[in-house]
């Protein structure tokens, strides 16, 4: 036992430095798994954001489009409303008629949130970010895919008999011809559905216009505290 204290009290700064060093290890080797971690959820950030940004874009010029369309139904059904027929030419009818008679739809490029879900949406530092990318697709998506389907079940409901019995010719988008168009449109049953549908054209209104600002908002939130570059 002496033997032993005789050889610490001589021995202790090497002792020391040796306890020193194994710490100091140890530590860095956590330091630096620490610091490949951040980078790994760094490049994974940046990744999916890119991702996330370029699906928005997509969804964006859908949107747009969505909207362009929305509003040509919702004139030419004011036009058919408020007009005397008869001061109507049939193809001008046919064209109307072609704007309305129609739906449409959105398939919204889901990909890259579904693989931050899976990941976690902790993943992204920003808490701003995180609730307007939820906001995006658990809540704008829905209410606007519901609004688009309530257009659609009106068009198979209300205007497909009506194409496969009073119409000639239909094109999806350009025309729709009546066998009569003139007298198809004096119709009262007819000024009803139109009524009806352009109540549901113009549910569309806002849920794109309130998916396209959060859209804007998530891409300029992305630009201003991520060096990401996209369109």
């Amino acid at each position: 036992m002496k033997r032993i204290l005789t050889t610490l009290s001589q021995k202790w700064p090497e002792y020391l430095l040796e306890i020193l060093v194994l710490i100091i290890g140890i530590y860095g080797a956590f330091a630096l798994e620490n610091w490949n971690d951040q980078r790994r959820n760094n490049k994974f950030e940046s990744d999916i954001l890119t991702l996330i940004g370029q699906n928005l874009e997509k969804d964006s010029l859908s949107l747009i489009e969505i909207s362009k369309q929305n509003y040509k139904a919702i004139h030419a059904m004011n036009v058919l409303l408020a007009a005397n027929p008869e001061y109507l030419t049939d193809d001008s009818i046919a064209i109307y008629l072609g704007d309305i008679i129609n739906f449409d739809r959105f398939r919204p490029s889901i990909s890259a949130f579904e693989v931050l879900k899976s990941n976690g949406l902790n993943n992204i530092s920003d808490p701003e970010l995180r609730v307007l990318l939820s906001t995006y697709y658990d809540d704008n998506v829905q209410h606007l895919l519901q609004s688009l389907q309530d257009v659609e079940n009106s068009f198979n409901v209300d205007f497909v008999p009506m194409l496969k019995k009073d119409f000639e010719d239909f094109n999806f988008k350009e025309y729709a011809m009546p066998y009569n168009p003139q007298k198809f449109v004096a119709q009262r049953e007819l000024l009803s559905y139109l009524r009806i549908f352009r109540d549901n054209r113009r549910g569309i209104r806002e849920p794109v216009k309130k998916s396209l600002h959060n859209i804007s908002s998530i891409r300029s939130l992305i630009k201003s505290k991520y060096p990401i570059q996209f369109k």
